[in-house]
């Protein structure tokens, strides 16, 4: 049973396989409650893309149909700190050198059973839980990536297409990314007040419910 007190937002999940039918498997088994599958991909090109993008949770990686290639590359440092569910319908020693060489994954057989897959992914998450210090990116006018800690993030607002990230320092930063869309990153210290606008609630003072007013 999963621990509801466990994280505040769901745990962003990778999800890295050739075959498709099985993808859909593991997708179908992710509780949406507490699993965000962020996609699925088959090409190392696209874990490094995601690994910039997303600040990712969980990998679960099915390696009997991906290249080896892909394996070394979740066996080096950029992706030590992710943990990392392998599948795999064969257990050679290439795979065995991957548990090895990774510290926080662990292997599951298939044909995939829904009980031992939901355990063995508690044992992960219980395990090494996702970081409580979140943030949302943005690019500068050099194109920089800036990382903006939630605990810094007064409250955003939308304008069409657009997001406004305002910060503790009087900062704004701007995001092209609906509001909607931008909900998706933030966790439950955030929370949408009108149509346009999410608040941290860590910064507020007093609601007056009369009023209908928010004070920070």
């Amino acid at each position: 049973m999963q621990n509801k007190n466990r994280v505040k937002q769901p745990i962003k999940t990778l999800i890295v396989s050739g075959d498709d039918i099985l993808a859909k498997n593991v997708v179908s088994l992710l509780d949406e409650e507490f699993y965000r599958c962020v996609g699925v991909v088959k090409e190392i090109i696209h874990l490094y893309s995601y690994l910039e993008l997303e600040q990712l949770d969980l990998i679960i990686i099915e390696v009997k149909t991906i290249d080896i290639s892909v394996i070394e590359v979740l066996a080096n440092e950029d992706f030590l700190e992710i943990p990392l569910l392998i599948i795999a319908e064969t257990i050679d020693n290439s795979i065995h050198d991957l548990v090895v060489k990774h510290p926080k994954s662990l292997l599951l057989s298939t044909p995939i059973h829904e009980y031992s897959f939901k355990s063995l992914l508690n044992l992960l998450i219980n395990a090494y839980p996702p970081k409580l210090t979140r943030y949302v990116e943005v690019f500068n006018r050099n194109q920089q990536t800036i990382k903006i800690p939630f605990e810094e993030i007064l409250f955003i607002h939308a304008d069409g297409n657009y997001t406004f990230i305002n910060t503790t320092n009087h900062k704004v930063f701007v995001r092209k990314k609906t509001l909607k869309k931008f909900k998706e990153e933030l966790d439950t210290m955030f929370i949408q007040i009108n149509k346009s606008q999410i608040i941290n609630t860590s910064f507020i003072k007093r609601v007056e419910l009369g009023r209908g007013v928010v004070i920070s």
